[in-house]
């Protein structure tokens, strides 16, 4: 959480209304202490 509004001012940045949906979650550690996020993503295709 300690870089929560420079992640606030990034999506500003990159994306407009209307926002895509997004969370923040505060972890006690990722599998490295050199990474700062984890993104997870789930696609799909329409036929």
């Amino acid at each position: 959480m300690a870089h929560f509004e420079q992640v606030v001012v990034l999506r500003r940045k990159f994306f407009r209304l209307p926002y895509p949906a997004g969370s923040i979650v505060e972890v006690k550690a990722l599998y490295t202490p050199a990474a700062m996020i984890e993104i997870e993503a789930i696609g799909s295709t329409v036929p």
